[in-house]
């Protein structure tokens, strides 16, 4: 059976005009296969994938709602998405390198440069799958970036622009401003961000790739200029902090020092038009939302910082950690929450336990020994989880679960107890990451305080306060040290700027709500001051 034409492919893009776009992957990948086997000439090849690459935009992005949203786990239908659209995009970049190695293509720079662009530009679009999946990038797939970006250097057309329909920033795009768009995104710290945020970190990377170059080591165009980051081509990586790369190894600095002053030019643009859209990214973020992003990412951006608040150590030993909201007022307090009494004394679990078991009031003993902790917090169905401790800060954790079937929220509230400590710390999940072998590893950056569980209602206008209940929240008490002042985790949704409420921790006080210090997906952290609340 004779091969397909490059006109019959292109009549068979035009017939799937108006079809859905995941409808339509497995045909467009099948005509990506049969240039990959093309034989000269290629000039009309070439045609058929720069046809083919808007609907298969489209088809891709479909695949990928399934693990958009969350986590992809290795062996979940999600996971399964992922590498067939991680490998469409590889086979795509193939087929690209493909036709710039046919004589047949001809010798203008300006195709060679739009090959060129293409190949580096889909083979980042590959490794950026896993991350947007949450997932470590695959061994390979950060060589195969580095080496198509070295292949354009050396052939000389790493820096010639082609055009790009597709990059609505710039409308054109050049090779090297592909792969430093990639290296962006990785110095970006990807996984702190929420899905929508992550798609506009990638918009911004290709918004200021252009204003970033790769240096050479010690050449004359380095000119003085000197960041944290280094790349080394030859690498199955992106951008390390220098004073962890081989000395000897054949370095490429990456300055990104314009990004300063762009960075400073867009954020008053922003600030002034209030048009997200003016940067070509998407309608669905605020300009005030990208200017909060834009401010945190410009230390590993701009200024090619590396430096954290807190050192690491090597972290040793396990960690228990809870992400039910319930749950994390057991194991700060050893009992169940429970609306409050103002006449009533509070029994513990132990309390319980003893007078359910002997028949009577024994003395009142906070459970502190582990096993019989776990076997009460059990019968309560409070479970924790056992997590390797990697390393640690006094900010944080960063832990791994192997074998983990357990999904973790991010930007969740946790409680999380090291097991050389005594007592549990609130937290919050700061990044997740699956491991190709299933491992989970987990970020948790703790909450400054000393976390109290209390219950909290508003103070009603033209309502008894008998009609309104307690919810529960958690109390974190001042750390003058880290000039942290004391803050209440309530419910996502819960705060009104000025809003009076009653907290009760043992007696009633009344509270102000001020500002939020932090949102997470079920919990706001806010600031507050004492008020006087009429009976």
């Amino acid at each position: 059976m004779s091969k397909p034409t490059p006109d019959e492919c292109l009549a068979a893009l035009r017939a799937l005009h108006g079809r859905g776009g995941q409808d339509v992957h497995g045909e467009l990948r099948s005509l990506i296969d049969v240039v990959g086997q093309c034989t000269p000439p290629s000039a009309g090849w070439l045609d058929v994938l720069e046809a083919l690459r808007e609907p298969l935009e489209h088809a891709q992005s479909a695949l990928s709602h399934q693990y958009a949203e969350r986590p992809a786990a290795p062996g979940e239908d999600a996971d399964l998405a992922l590498h067939e659209v991680s490998e469409t995009w590889l086979e795509l970049a193939q087929a690209y390198a493909l036709l710039a190695r046919d004589t047949a293509i001809g010798p203008s720079a300006s195709t060679h440069a739009l090959l060129a662009q293409r190949r580096v530009h889909y083979c980042a679009a590959a490794l950026i799958e896993f991350i947007q999946a949450r997932r470590a990038v695959p061994a390979g797939m950060w060589g195969a970036l580095n080496a198509a970006f070295a292949d354009a250097e050396a052939r000389g057309f790493a820096w010639t622009r082609a055009p790009d329909a597709l990059n609505r920033a710039w409308q054109a795009q050049s090779a090297a401003e592909a792969h430093a768009e990639a290296l962006l995104i990785d110095l970006s710290n990807p996984f702190a961000f929420d899905a929508g945020q992550l798609v506009t970190v990638r918009e911004l990377a290709r918004y200021f790739a252009p204003y970033c170059r790769l240096l050479p080591e010690g050449s004359d165009a380095e000119d003085g200029r000197r960041t944290a980051y280094a790349l080394d081509l030859g690498s199955d990586r992106g951008l390390r902090p220098l004073d962890t790369l081989d000395a000897g190894a054949p370095l490429r600095r990456f300055d990104s020092s314009q990004l300063v002053e762009r960075f400073r030019e867009v954020a008053t643009r922003l600030r002034k038009s209030g048009q997200a859209g003016d940067l070509g990214l998407s309608a669905a973020i605020t300009a005030e939302d990208v200017v909060q992003l834009l401010l945190s990412l410009y230390k590993p951006w701009a200024r090619g910082a590396t430096g954290r608040r807190f050192a690491r150590r090597p972290g040793r030993g396990t960690a228990e950690l809870n992400g039910d909201w319930n749950s994390i007022a057991f194991f700060i307090t050893g009992k169940p929450f429970e609306q409050p009494t103002m006449n009533t004394i509070e029994r513990s679990i132990r309390a319980d336990e003893r007078m359910l078991t002997l028949g009577e009031r024994v003395t009142d003993i906070m459970i502190d020994d582990r096993p019989d902790r776990q076997r009460v917090a059990a019968r309560h169905g409070h479970i924790c989880t056992q997590w390797e401790m990697l390393d640690q800060s006094l900010g944080g954790f960063r832990l791994r679960r192997r074998g983990s079937t357990e999904r973790l929220e991010h930007r969740g509230l946790v409680a999380i107890r090291p097991n050389d400590a005594k007592s549990f710390m609130l937290g919050v999940v700061g990044w997740v990451m699956y491991r190709e072998d299933g491992a989970l590893d987990a970020g948790v950056k703790l909450m400054n305080g000393l976390p109290r569980v209390v219950a909290i209602r508003s103070v009603g206008i033209g309502r008894e306060r008998s009609d309104i209940e307690f919810q529960m929240a958690f109390l974190l008490e001042a750390t003058p040290a880290l000039k942290s002042p004391a803050t209440l985790v309530i419910p996502a949704g819960y705060f009104l700027p000025h809003r009076v409420v009653e907290v009760h921790d043992g007696r009633l006080r009344g509270y102000r709500l001020l500002e939020i210090v932090e949102r997470g997906a079920n919990f706001d952290q806010v600031t507050f001051e004492a008020v006087k609340v009429v009976a």
